[in-house]
């Protein structure tokens, strides 16, 4: 969610996430759009420092349920996120601002140990061990694209909590399958060797 956040920063704006920091009766601000571009900021500068948990995730739970426990992970984080937008930034200030710092710093961390999931088969293939890795970065990378659909079901109708509610069903879906379909820990390390 973090890498796609610059695409759907506007959308958060208009369904009224930090509206606390206007003038009562303002919709949106100023201020409003320096608190949206500090929860980037700093959920993406977490995220940075943090990065090695998913490390650590992925070599305690091995592949196969590191990426389902990632998967999962963004699934509820986005299930936080939908809850966040939702609530009245009025009423509810530091509740929207923990849902939305929470949400977006483990959700990314959540989608980056799933898209380690990848990483698990190229021991099982060792010819082409590279594009393995090329696939779990795409993987990654891929997730900027989600301001794009965000984007793309708002000029269809839905709402940015929609989105991701979404991103969530989505998100359970592939829990499950990565489970199903990733190597275990001990499969993996029989084959690394």
């Amino acid at each position: 969610p973090i890498s796609a956040f610059p695409l759907y920063n506007g959308a958060l704006a208009a369904s009224g996430v930090f509206k606390w920091a206007c003038e009562h009766g303002t919709s949106q601000c100023g201020e409003q759009r320096a608190q949206l571009r500090d929860v980037y900021a700093t959920t993406f500068s977490m995220q940075l420092r943090f990065f090695i948990l998913v490390g650590c995730a992925y070599d305690t739970f091995g592949p196969q349920k590191g990426a389902a426990l990632g998967a999962l992970t963004l699934a509820v984080c986005c299930g936080l996120l939908a809850i966040g937008v939702n609530l009245d930034g009025e009423e509810w200030p530091s509740t929207q601002s923990a849902l939305m710092y929470v949400g977006l710093m483990f959700g990314d961390l959540g989608g980056n140990l799933a898209s380690f999931g990848i990483l698990a088969f190229m021991w099982h293939y060792p010819k082409v061990q590279a594009v393995f890795i090329g696939l779990s970065n795409a993987a990654t990378q891929a997730s900027g694209g989600l301001g794009l659909c965000m984007s793309i079901l708002a000029a269809h109708g839905y709402s940015i909590s929609d989105s991701f509610i979404g991103l969530a069903v989505i998100s359970l879906v592939a829990s499950l399958v990565f489970f199903f379909s990733c190597p275990t820990k001990k499969e993996f390390l029989t084959q690394a060797g």
